[in-house]
C-alpha cells in the first residue's frame, strides 16, 4: 500500500512540477523551488523530530504494551509541533521581505514566502498525524494523504490554472490551497479512524521523554534538509533563478531512485523498534539484509535507465530547453543509488534509539556538503553542486552503515546481494554499449530498456541462485492477495533453486 500511495504521490507530484516549469517557465520556476525549499525547512523545523520521534515511539511503547505513554505521546506530539509551526509561519510570513532582499536578491520571492508560510501549520500536522498512524503500523493514512490527496489536489488546481491562462501567484495559492483541504480531510479520518488506547493521559503526557529523544533527530532532519537544499540554496546565491530552475529539473528525478525504499523504510522503522523492544536482534538482522535487496533490485534499473539516458529522460519530463542539467542528474543519480545500495541507515538507527548518532553523522555531511559547494558552485554551476550533493549523500550513509555494525552486526552484504549486481552489472553495460553503437536513444526507448534491465536482473537472480526463502514467501503471498497463479514461475524457480 505504502508503495502504491508513493508511486502515485510522486506521479502527481512529477506531473506538477512538470506543469509548473512549462507554465510558469524557467526563471519563476526557480522562484517556486527557492520557496518551496524555505517551506520545507520551516516545516522540518516545527515538527521538532516529531516525524521520526513520534512513529519509533508509538512503536516502541506498543511493543512493551505500555498503553498510557502511546497516548500520552500522541497528545504531547499534536500540542507542541502545533504551537511550533504557528511561531514560525509567523515569523516567516513578517520576515519574507528581508529573506527575499537580502539574501537571494529576489523581490519577487517575497509574496510566494507568504503564501507559503501561510501552509507551515497545515502541513506540519499532516505529517505529524502520518507519523502517530505509522506508530500503530498504519500504512494507509500516508497513502492517502501525505502522498496521493495532497499531491493529487495540487495537481488538480493547476490545470484550470493553466487552461485559463492565470498569473503565476495563483501556483502559490493553489499550493496551499492544496495543504489546507488535506489537512481538513486527514483530520476527520483522524477521529474517525486512530486506535486511541483507552486509558486517562497524565498531566504532562510524555512532552519531556519525547522531546529529549526527538531534539537530536530534529537536528539531523534540520541538517538532512539543509543537505538536500543546500544545493538550491547556494545556487540561489551564487547563480539566478534560470539556473536554479535548471537544477531542480534534475534533483526530482534522481530522487525517484529511493522510491521503493522510502516506501519500505515507513513500515520498516516501527516493526525493527517493536523487535528491538523485545530484543530480537537476529530478526532485525535478516529484514535489513532481505529488504535492502528488494530495495536495491527496484533502484538498479531504474538508476541505469536515468544515468546511461540523461539526455532522452530530461527532454520527456521537462523539455529541451532543460537537457543542459543532464550531467548533473548522473552525478545526483550516483549519490541516491549508493544511498539504496547500502540500506535503511538512518532508520534503524532511529529504531534503535541512537539519534546522537544521527545527529553528527548529518553534522559532518551537512558540512562537507556547505563546503563543497561553496567551492564548486562559482566554478562548475549546477554541475559542482551535484557532485556537493552526491559526496555527501555517499559520506553520510558510509558513516551511518559502518556505526550500525560497529553496535550491531547489521549489514546487507550477503552472497545473494551482491552476485546478481555483479553479473547484471556487465550484461546491461555490454547491451548499453550495442544499444549506443545502433541507435540514439529516443523517448519510447526509456520504458523498454527499463524493462530489458529489470529483466536481466531477475535472470541474474536466477543463474546464481539468489533466492532466499523471503523471497519466495513474499511471491506465494502475492498469489494469495491476487488471486492469479504464478505455476509457470515457480516451476522455473524450482530448477534454480
Amino acid at each position: 500500500m505504502v508503495l502504491v500511495g508513493t508511486a502515485f504521490g510522486m506521479f502527481f507530484a512529477f506531473i506538477s512540477r512538470i506543469l509548473v516549469a512549462r507554465h510558469i517557465g524557467q526563471s519563476k520556476y526557480g522562484i517556486f523551488s527557492l520557496a518551496l525549499v524555505i517551506l520545507n525547512i520551516a516545516i522540518v523545523i516545527s515538527c521538532l523530530g516529531f516525524r521520526e520521534g513520534s512513529g519509533r515511539q508509538i512503536a516502541y511503547y506498543r511493543g512493551k504494551n505500555i498503553a498510557s505513554k502511546v497516548r500520552g505521546i500522541i497528545i504531547s506530539s499534536i500540542k507542541l509541533c502545533l504551537i511550533a509551526s504557528v511561531v514560525l509561519s509567523i515569523f516567516v510570513f513578517f520576515t519574507s521581505d528581508i529573506v527575499s532582499i537580502r539574501v537571494f536578491q529576489s523581490p519577487e520571492l517575497c509574496t510566494p514566502l507568504r503564501i507559503f508560510s501561510i501552509a507551515t501549520p497545515f502541513f506540519v500536522l499532516i505529517y505529524i498525524l502520518t507519523s502517530i498512524f505509522r506508530g500503530f503500523e498504519r500504512v494507509d493514512a500516508r497513502a492517502y494523504f501525505q502522498d496521493i490527496c495532497r499531491n493529487g489536489l495540487f495537481t488538480l488546481l493547476l490545470l484550470p490554472i493553466i487552461l485559463f491562462k492565470l498569473s503565476s501567484i495563483s501556483v502559490f495559492y493553489a499550493y496551499l490551497l492544496s495543504s489546507i483541504l488535506t489537512c481538513i480531510v486527514f483530520i476527520i479520518y483522524t477521529f474517525k479512524r486512530l486506535p486511541l488506547p483507552k486509558v486517562k493521559a497524565v498531566a504532562d503526557p510524555m512532552g519531556k521523554e519525547l522531546l529529549i529523544f526527538s531534539l537530536p533527530l530534529l537536528g539531523y532532519a534540520i541538517l538532512g534538509i539543509i543537505m538536500s537544499w543546500t544545493d538550491t540554496l547556494m545556487l540561489g546565491y551564487f547563480k539566478t533563478p534560470d539556473v536554479v530552475g535548471l537544477y531542480n529539473a534534475a534533483l526530482p528525478i534522481a530522487s525517484l531512485i529511493g522510491i521503493f525504499g522510502s516506501s519500505i523504510v515507513f513500515i520498516y522503522t516501527p516493526i525493527t523498534a517493536n523487535l528491538y523492544s523485545q530484543n530480537l536482534i537476529v530478526e532485525m538482522k535478516r529484514n535489513y539484509a532481505i529488504l535492502t535487496k528488494w530495495s536495491f533490485a527496484v533502484a538498479l534499473p531504474l538508476f541505469l535507465t536515468i544515468f546511461l539516458f540523461p539526455d532522452a529522460v530530461l527532454g520527456f519530463l521537462f523539455g529541451s530547453q532543460y537537457t543542459p542539467a543532464s550531467k548533473a542528474l548522473q552525478i545526483l543519480s550516483l549519490g541516491y543509488v549508493i544511498q539504496a545500495f547500502l540500506g535503511f541507515t538512518g532508520s534503524t538507527l532511529t529504531a534503535i534509539g541512537r539519534t546522537r548518532t544521527l545527529l553528527w553523522t548529518s553534522v559532518i555531511a551537512t558540512s562537507s556538503n556547505v563546503f563543497l559547494n561553496a567551492l564548486l558552485i562559482p566554478r562548475m554551476g549546477i554541475t559542482g553542486a551535484a557532485i556537493a550533493s552526491a559526496v555527501s549523500l555517499s559520506l553520510a550513509v558510509i558513516i551511518l552503515l559502518t556505526r550500525i555494525y560497529q553496535i550491531s552486526r547489521i549489514h546487507p552484504f550477503t552472497k545473494n546481494y551482491l552476485k546478481p549486481i555483479i553479473t547484471s552489472l556487465c550484461a546491461i553495460f555490454i547491451v548499453h554499449l550495442i544499444a549506443k553503437s545502433l541507435m540514439i536513444a529516443t523517448l519510447w526507448m526509456l520504458p523498454i530498456f527499463f524493462i530489458l534491465f529489470l529483466i536481466i536482473y531477475g535472470f541474474s537472480l536466477l543463474l546464481t541462485k539468489s533466492f532466499d526463502n523471503e523471497d519466495i514467501m513474499m511471491l506465494l503471498e502475492a498469489e494469495r492477495i491476487s488471486g492469479i497463479k504464478f505455476d509457470l514461475l515457480k516451476k522455473l524457480l524450482r530448477k534454480f533453486i
